[in-house]
């Protein structure tokens, strides 16, 4: 039987208006992918959703389901523009080196 492991709670610094983390508005999608694929131990799991029939005229979703993350990408120039945090219990957030 394959044993199913919980992945491990991420610890994201929040500076509202600019990250959450590692994530960093105005990002490119390719450099955030390019983290996550590094970070596979810790984010097991990417949800990828965007318009497949018309590309340029919806943003582009990128969900850490597992993590309880979910990130919103610019159409045209694919950089991030928002963060939502979706589960709390996954996360262990800080502002000001303070636990939210």
């Amino acid at each position: 039987p394959q044993i199913r492991r919980e992945p491990q709670r991420l610890d994201l610094s929040i500076v509202p208006g600019k990250s959450l983390g590692w994530f960093r508005l105005g990002t490119s999608i390719w450099d955030i992918n390019n983290f996550i694929r590094e970070q596979s131990r810790i984010i097991p799991s990417v949800d990828l959703k965007y318009d497949e029939e018309a590309p340029l005229s919806t943003d582009i979703f990128l969900s850490l389901t597992a993590n309880g993350i979910h990130m919103r990408f610019d159409r045209a120039s694919q950089r991030l523009k928002s963060i939502q945090v979706s589960d709390f219990s996954k996360l262990r957030l800080t502002y000001h080196d303070s636990e939210v």
